[in-house]
């Protein structure tokens, strides 16, 4: 009589540093923790001259000139990383959506940054 181990496993509690879970199952964690990792990774280079609506796929938004307002998208999925920098123009930029609990954010100053990062509803600076 052979005597088969069963493992549950719920992709919440999915951590490959688990010493009793099986190998298969460890990689299977790694890979899946790698891209995730590259999803959340800059995917595109925006250079902003004027108002702009922040695009699904934008991740990187540089502020080209001062006097700007980015208006961040509708669309807010969990764990979407976005940074935002200044040039060396010295002036300052509008965030126009819910940052931190607030409408609007200002980014002021040459090479002055903001990252942020979404829980599905709203955005937060980290």
């Amino acid at each position: 009589m052979s005597l088969i181990r069963r493992h549950q496993v719920s992709i919440k509690n999915l951590d490959p540093y688990t010493s009793n879970m099986p190998l298969w199952l460890r990689d299977a964690a790694n890979k899946l923790n790698e891209l995730i990792l590259y999803n959340n990774g800059v995917k595109s280079v925006i250079n902003v001259n004027s108002n702009h609506t922040l695009g699904r796929n934008e991740t990187f938004i540089l502020f080209a000139t001062a006097g700007n307002t980015l208006t961040l998208a509708g669309e807010k999925d969990i764990g979407r990383r976005v940074i935002l920098k200044n040039k060396a123009h010295g002036g300052s930029n509008t965030i126009s959506g819910q940052i931190d609990g607030s409408t609007s954010t200002t980014l002021s100053g040459s090479y002055g940054s903001l990252q942020i990062i979404s829980d599905g509803v709203q955005w937060w600076s980290y």
